[in-house]
């Protein structure tokens, strides 16, 4: 129950679903604050049922969580992509949705998602739970290294359930993604202990982008549209629990993912 069958990420890979730890986005909507904020007592309550499914102890370690950032989901756009096949440069493929992940955080540290995004023209928490571990270690590691190289925030790109941290530093496109070592074969040998040239990411897009559907997934050829939103959770541990009536279950894996339609034209 520790991993995800290889040939359903690799489909993910082809469905498109920021500030430090120590401050909140400036750009982040009041509505979309409240709403996470509103969100948390339901996490605890929702959780607490059977707090060892999304990696917590007990009870007593949910009274520690906090709210942690928000990060908005920026979607790859597969007609840019199609269209631009000698692009290097990820943000100028990329496009703001209106999802919105936060970081939840124990003692400080990341551990959990919250996924706020509008449903019946309001903003909600839409997902919870998901293990956030190594997307803080990602974070942690981005902006030590991007100082080093002279700055530069990050925006979250979300491609398939991986999460790349991705920011224009000096005169080169860098990522890191949310994954270990050991999960290094989920992000094309990418792990979040360095920062990459954002080209590796296009040359992986544009190659599977390629790819016949049967090919990509191995469970049909099912397509997702561009505003769907799935909870980027490790792999290897906990599950983000879908909380809306739009939410579909997608796939057979230890972390769930969670659907919601909004009507728009197809995506990475």
């Amino acid at each position: 129950m520790r991993k995800t069958l290889s040939t359903f990420l690799i489909f993910f890979f082809l469905v498109g679903f920021a500030a430090p730890l120590h401050a909140m986005d400036a750009s982040l909507p009041e509505e979309v604050l409240s709403a996470a904020k509103e969100g948390l007592p339901q996490f605890k309550s929702m959780i607490g049922k059977g707090p060892s499914l999304y990696g917590y102890s007990d009870s007593e370690e949910l009274n520690r969580i906090e709210l942690g950032e928000g990060f908005r989901i920026y979607y790859i756009d597969s007609e840019k992509l199609k269209n631009d096949p000698n692009s290097q440069n990820l943000l100028s493929l990329v496009y703001p949705s209106d999802a919105w992940e936060f970081i939840v955080t124990l003692d400080g540290k990341p551990k959990s998602y919250l996924t706020v995004a509008p449903e019946d023209g309001k903003y909600k928490v839409v997902s919870l739970g998901g293990d956030a571990t190594d997307f803080g270690i990602a974070l942690e590691n981005f902006h030590r290294f991007a100082s080093e190289k002279g700055g530069g925030e990050p925006i979250l790109v979300k491609v398939g359930p991986l999460y790349y941290l991705t920011a224009k530093i000096e005169s080169a496109e860098l990522v890191i993604p949310n994954v270990g070592p050991g999960k290094a074969y989920l992000a094309d040998g990418m792990d979040n202990t360095r920062l990459w040239e954002a080209s590796k990411v296009i040359a992986r897009l544009k190659e599977l982008q390629k790819t016949p559907p049967r090919m990509k997934s191995g469970v049909g050829n099912t397509s997702l549209t561009k505003d769907t939103f799935l909870p980027a959770g490790d792999e290897s541990s906990g599950i983000a629990l879908p909380l809306t009536t739009a939410g579909v279950l997608v796939g057979m894996t230890v972390t769930f993912y969670l659907h919601i339609r909004h009507g728009r034209k197809n995506n990475l």
